[in-house]
């Protein structure tokens, strides 16, 4: 899906690293769920010349930006170069630490956000608190 303008109001963008697809998945399914598209990196179209416009077009679009955070996630370069053209567009971001220790799963440049974690939970507690987290998402953009 390439982002355009009116898709704004209704559209998040998620950050993740690609070490966690299956939470990426629990909170796009659950943005959808409210009736909010959420992107990804997963709507690049494959062999895409321009991928690096698409992210940025994204970031544009979005009026949310959802940044899944665990070590991978810190370690991605790609994750941090979205956080900071976010902070620049002035987009309204959102951390979620979804797994390891603060400090090891939280750079630099988020680390006096406050953010949601569902690190530690597991089934149905973890869902529960990912459908919380993301009712309030759309709520609050």
């Amino acid at each position: 899906m390439k982002a355009t303008s009116r898709d704004t109001k209704k559209m998040v963008m998620i950050s993740y690293a690609r070490e966690n697809p299956k939470t990426m998945i629990a909170f796009r399914d659950a943005f959808l769920a409210e009736g909010v598209q959420a992107w990804t990196d997963r709507d690049i179209k494959r062999g895409s010349q321009n991928w690096q416009g698409e992210v940025q077009s994204a970031i544009d679009a979005c009026n949310g930006h959802c940044v899944l955070l665990s070590p991978p996630a810190k370690n991605s370069s790609w994750v941090g170069q979205e956080i900071a053209y976010s902070q620049a567009q002035k987009k309204k971001i959102f951390p979620v630490r979804i797994y390891g220790p603060v400090g090891q799963s939280v750079p630099l440049a988020l680390s006096t956000a406050q953010m949601d974690s569902i690190a530690g939970l597991e089934g149905m507690r973890r869902m529960k608190e990912i459908k919380r987290i993301v009712a309030a998402i759309v709520k609050a953009r």
